[in-house]
């Protein structure tokens, strides 16, 4: 969470954050490595992860001394708050200033609540909360980690079922998770892609784009063979890689940095919430279902393509901003 704040020092902050993110996602990769090294060194993995102790508090120190130490602002206002202030300016119904709005409302004798146009990145937080951006990306993001949390705790199994069909013999299950566990973090590889689309080419196909590698992994989990398996691995890393990045650029994108962690945190509780739910599902699959996913399967396709809707959303978005010349603003009320 909070190491995805430095991109905003960065013009190109979706890609800047996709490395970073692309970064984080790779740390649990360290266990393989250990483990790696454990067997071909034959070394205690208990001297093996002191080392790595030790390089982690190396690397303290120099952290300490490059990270900034105050936030970072800018010296001019964004074209966005400019182009906002003049349209107010020359509307004669709206002011620019919160000190004279554009309607002022009577409330009593003492207090009265003023109406005031705001970019939605500078809005308080319970409004940025309540955006159609906010809701759309939070019931894409739970939909997507609720998906991706699943498969990671039912890999195993699944290779055992597939309909009515063994994908992975006994013999191999081993083999293949390790190759599982090789593919995972291979993902990474493709974030400064996806970052590249985010800030240069189109916000909304690079969601697209995210949606359709989750598409695509549930599409290939529906035919149970050994080379569809390996490659839905490979759309399956792709996507969970991709589904944070999106995360955290839709959300500096639509609603800036101002509350960023709390909004984060929010939509990752949610996620979190709706997913402690697999628990009960999986007991369902091995009780009622002999261990077989594949209604499973038809119902993460099925969820998937609604995920479709939040590219579509963005897309028709991004084209009414521009026909318009609009900016992303809002109406509050603030009481004075």
């Amino acid at each position: 969470n909070a190491c995805v704040h430095p991109s905003n020092l960065f013009s190109r902050r979706s890609t800047a954050s996709s490395m970073i993110i692309g970064a984080f996602n790779l740390s649990y990769a360290i266990f393989l490595l250990i483990e790696l090294m454990a067997r071909m060194l034959d070394t205690p993995r208990r001297t093996l992860m002191l080392s790595y102790c030790v390089v982690v508090a190396a690397a303290l120190v120099p952290a300490m001394l490059i990270m900034p130490d105050k936030p970072f602002s800018g010296k001019k206002k964004s074209s966005a708050t400019e182009t906002l202030l003049a349209r107010e300016q020359s509307s004669p119904g709206m002011q620019s200033s919160p000190q004279a709005a554009a309607a002022t409302l009577a409330v009593g004798r003492t207090r009265k609540t003023v109406l005031m146009t705001v970019l939605l990145s500078e809005a308080p937080l319970h409004h940025q909360v309540l955006s159609s951006p906010f809701i759309a990306l939070l019931i894409w993001t739970t939909v997507a980690m609720f998906w991706m949390n699943f498969y990671i705790g039912t890999v195993a199994s699944r290779m055992g079922h597939g309909g009515s069909v063994e994908i992975v013999g006994e013999h191999l299950r081993n083999e293949y998770i390790e190759l599982f566990n090789l593919i995972s973090p291979a993902g990474v590889l493709f974030l400064p892609v996806i970052g590249h689309i985010f800030d240069r080419v189109s916000f909304s196909l690079g969601l697209l784009v995210t949606t359709g590698m989750g598409l695509l992994f549930a599409i290939l989990l529906l035919f149970p063979a050994r080379w569809t398996l390996v490659c839905a691995w490979v759309a399956y890393t792709i996507f969970r890689n991709c589904a944070f990045a999106s995360l955290f650029s839709a959300l500096t994108h639509y609603l800036g940095f101002q509350n960023l962690g709390v909004l984060v945190g929010l939509t990752l509780l949610v996620s979190g919430a709706v997913s402690m739910c697999q628990p009960l599902i999986i007991k369902l699959i091995a009780l009622d279902l002999n261990g077989m996913y594949t209604y499973v399967n038809y119902a993460q396709l099925g969820s998937m393509l609604c995920l479709l809707f939040f590219p579509a959303w963005a897309f028709l978005r991004e084209k009414r901003m521009k026909h318009a010349e609009s900016t992303d603003s809002i109406t509050i009320a603030v009481s004075t």
